[in-house]
Parts: C-alpha cells; sequence; structure tokens
C-alpha cells in the first residue's frame, strides 16, 4: 500500500510512514571521515610497515606521529640549552673480541662419554633403562636418548620402548 491511501470502507485516509533508517558506520560513530582506502593502504615513514584505516587516516600511523612529535620536543629543548637532550643514549663502545682457541668449556651434557661407551651398555637383545644407563655413565636420560638416537644414525639398531617398563634393546 502507498502512504496516503484509504483503508477499508470507512472512508478515512490511514497514512502509513516508514522512517528512514540511517546506520553509523564505526568511522562516523567516532567522528573520522569515512574516506575508503584502497586496500594495501600503508604508513610512509620509512621502516614502518603498519596497515592505515579509516580510523587511521594516515599518511603516517599513530606510533610514527608519536615518534616525531617527541622527536621535535627533543630538538626544540636541545635548542634552548635544556637538560633533556641527557636522555639520548650514547653509542656503546664495541665489545672486546675473543681471540679464536680451544673452547672455554665442554659441551654440557656430555662430560666426555662417547656413543661407544653407550653402546657397551646395551648388550644384545636385552633391554636395558635409560635411566640406569645414565646413572651408571654419570648423566642425563636426555643425553642418553640423544646417544642412542646417534646410534640409530651410525646403522645400529636400537628399539626404544616407552613407559615405566621401557627402555633400549639392540638387536643384531
Amino acid at each position: 500500500m502507498a502512504a496516503g491511501e484509504a483503508v477499508g470502507g470507512g472512508g478515512g485516509v490511514i497514512e502509513y510512514h516508514t522512517p528512514q533508517l540511517h546506520w553509523l558506520s564505526l568511522a562516523e560513530m567516532h567522528g573520522t571521515p569515512t574516506r575508503r582506502y584502497p586496500a594495501g593502504r600503508r604508513c610512509v615513514d620509512p621502516g614502518c610497515h603498519a596497515r592505515l584505516s579509516v580510523l587511521n587516516p594516515g599518511p603516517v600511523c599513530y606510533a610514527c606521529q608519536k615518534a616525531r612529535r617527541e622527536r621535535e620536543r627533543l630538538r626544540a629543548s636541545a635548542s634552548s640549552g635544556d637538560a633533556v637532550t641527557a636522555r639520548t643514549a650514547p653509542t656503546p663502545a664495541p665489545l672486546p673480541q675473543r681471540k679464536p682457541g680451544p673452547p672455554m668449556w665442554a659441551p654440557q651434557g656430555t662430560d666426555g662419554v662417547t656413543r661407544a661407551q653407550v653402546l657397551e651398555m646395551l648388550p644384545l637383545g636385552v633391554l636395558v633403562s635409560g635411566a640406569d644407563i645414565a646413572r651408571t655413565l654419570g648423566l642425563s636420560r636426555s643425553v642418553v636418548s640423544k646417544h642412542v638416537r646417534n646410534l640409530g644414525r651410525d646403522g645400529h639398531v636400537v628399539h626404544a620402548y616407552a613407559g615405566r617398563c621401557g627402555g633400549y634393546r639392540r638387536e643384531t
């Protein structure tokens, strides 16, 4: 029915008014312009890769604007002779270079134990706990597992079993 049409036979005119709803975008709610930028628009400050949006129209992102204001404040205070310039960090002195030579300490975890010693602890066909090997050789269980894994890479067949009754078993 159109507005102003008569409804029914009573002769009275009933008018229907539909209010026009205007949905505000997020940008309009915040009072920022509703310009649409092309996809992928980024901050023009060198080294900054922030994406710009309707809420951050740019051409420079808010973080770069804040950094620029801080630089301008420091520059202005430096020209007036203020003590704020002492906040800028001096360039650190280069670290002294160590002369090449033998390592200062042995690699952690191995304590001079070789794979051959771990291989001696694994007789053929016998299930041996990793904790027992570690206790005997004075290693941690993780170092023992790394030695066993390297034994497998060297061509030895060592099966690992997980769990409370697990361990390592060497096959032929």
